[in-house]
């Protein structure tokens, strides 16, 4: 979960009775209201996927813009350990869309921030082969 302009974003995530999720929800704290948010293919289902939120201005809208990051993470029915880091842009607005930035190790539990127009992320394990890494990766965005 991470918050981006009085909302804060979640997703995928696992319960036993449903599987893994791959739906996007967002929770406005001043309403306090769930919404979710559909938009063409979203990342697989997963779990102890890292996210982070990059904010922008846009000038030609005088708005600020969202993006949100989502890294790794982990789908044990599936036998897989994600290795990639996902932008989901424009959140809360009509025209939100997905693309792939990268591929990296395959990883989960690991933390991931972004600060300024870097992202950092930091450690994490890939449980189907017994790894853990002690590693500090940084992305400009």
């Amino acid at each position: 979960m991470v918050y981006s302009s009085g909302t804060l974003w979640l997703f995928g995530g696992y319960q036993s009775s449903h599987g893994y999720f791959n739906d996007l929800w967002a929770f406005h704290l001043t309403s306090k209201t769930w919404e979710p948010f559909q938009i063409p293919s979203l990342p697989e289902g997963r779990q102890f996927h890292a996210m982070s939120t990059f904010e922008r201005f846009d000038p030609s809208r005088n708005l600020i813009k969202s993006d949100l990051y989502i890294s790794g993470g982990s789908n044990y029915l599936t036998k897989q350990v994600f290795d990639g880091l996902d932008k989901i842009e424009g959140l809360g607005q009509n025209n939100i869309t997905r693309s792939s930035v990268l591929t990296s190790v395959p990883k989960e539990g690991h933390s991931m921030i972004a600060v300024g127009n870097t992202l950092i992320q930091l450690s994490g394990c890939n449980t189907l082969k017994n790894e853990c890494f002690n590693t500090l990766s940084i992305l400009k965005i």
